[in-house]
């Protein structure tokens, strides 16, 4: 799945995600998105859980204060209707 940290600094979000402790989560393909960081998640949890789970781990980030108003959604909630790649998420590539 594509996932998308939203509200904040793609730089921070970075930081944020490499304290990501759980083994059940695997994090790859991370790339900025305006401000925004997204990634793929490889796991065998549903979607609901995955997010709840990194929205929980990464309130305890020592990074969280630059920006605390931040949110782990789908990717697909970020982009625009209607665009390419919102009717494709998982064939996205960033430069």
């Amino acid at each position: 799945m594509k996932l998308c940290i939203t509200a904040g600094n793609y730089h921070i979000f970075k930081l944020m995600i490499k304290n990501h402790k759980d083994s059940r989560i695997q994090l790859k393909n991370i790339h900025p998105l305006d401000f925004d960081l997204v990634f793929d998640v490889y796991t065998s949890l549903d979607q609901k859980t995955v997010i709840s789970i990194l929205s929980h781990e990464l309130r305890y980030s020592p990074f969280m204060y630059l920006c605390p108003g931040f949110k782990v959604i789908p990717l697909k909630k970020r982009l625009p209707h209607g665009t390419k790649e919102s009717t494709t998420p998982l064939n996205l590539s960033f430069n």
